[in-house]
């Protein structure tokens, strides 16, 4: 569980042997992606996401790049999308 994660104050190792991971990240795209660099090898990925917006074709741009091997991915997104049509574009894609 981390409580607070700063990419700029981070000292990370790549973490080749996890392959499953559970995360709730309230945080920016960046920092994210910052994190993801170091578990290549996920496998199993559940993901809660807030404070940015991505539609489906750059999840799975990055989920590609990031991960590889990734053979089950379950995901929920708060956001704070009211308009209808950003709703019908982002269940588009």
């Amino acid at each position: 569980y981390i409580c607070s994660f700063h990419p700029e104050h981070a000292d990370f190792q790549t973490c080749d042997s996890l392959t499953y991971l559970r995360l709730t990240f309230n945080g920016s795209l960046d920092a994210l992606t910052f994190l993801f660099r170091f578990v290549p090898n996920v496998i199993r990925l559940e993901l809660q996401v807030g404070g940015f917006f991505c539609d489906g074709n750059q999840w799975e741009t990055m989920l590609c790049h990031y991960f590889p091997s990734l053979e089950t991915f379950r995901f929920k997104m708060n956001s704070d999308i009211s308009a209808l049509h950003e709703v019908e574009q982002l269940l588009e894609t």
